[in-house]
């Protein structure tokens, strides 16, 4: 069993890291939903999965969730989320007013992985821009590192729309590009 990180939110610590049936409804408490959301995007970025890999995984691990379901996890799992898929290349449609729960249920709706056009991207690309320019603020859920796996701390650059995918994530000064990785960020 992976420990449970320290997060904004409640989680069901019995449950943590036990596969969730959306179809039992004695499972859907928002601590419960909440742990499966976070517990999930930790395992997505440790296996680093990406493009339409993440999405079919995503599609595979919330089969069945509602919007009622999204609805009752911390909005703060929800976030996590909904920034991870997009930063690794699952198009989530983005409408000011519209719920987590709302656009990641569309997402999920979806019977083949979104193509992105030009217009959307560079729109994406605008918007990591703009908030690139602003405070960096970490990610609720950490990064989960397994025994055995490569000790050095990675980052997860949000930079991937500015940059493009090969600077999601990679170790701590590596060089792309002719770029110091500590310049960007």
């Amino acid at each position: 069993m992976t420990n449970i990180p320290q997060l904004d939110f409640k989680v069901d610590e019995e449950r943590w890291g036990d596969p969730f049936d959306p179809n039992d409804e004695d499972l859907q408490t928002t601590e419960n939903i909440s742990g499966y959301i976070a517990y999930v995007t930790m395992i997505y970025q440790s296996r680093r999965y990406k493009d339409d890999d993440l999405w079919e995984i995503f599609h595979e691990d919330f089969e069945n969730f509602t919007i009622e379901i999204f609805s009752q996890a911390h909005h703060q799992a929800l976030r996590d989320l909904r920034t991870h898929l997009e930063n690794n290349g699952v198009w989530i449609r983005r409408v000011k007013g519209s719920s987590y729960a709302k656009v990641l249920k569309e997402c999920l709706e979806e019977e083949n992985p979104h193509e992105w056009t030009e217009q959307e991207t560079r729109e994406r690309n605008q918007s990591a821009h703009q908030s690139a320019a602003q405070p960096a603020q970490q990610s609720q859920v950490p990064q989960l590192q397994t025994p055995g796996t490569e000790q050095a701390a990675l980052r997860s650059l949000e930079v991937w729309h500015v940059h493009g995918a090969a600077w999601d994530q990679v170790p701590d000064g590596e060089m792309k590009a002719g770029c110091q990785i500590s310049d960007v960020g």
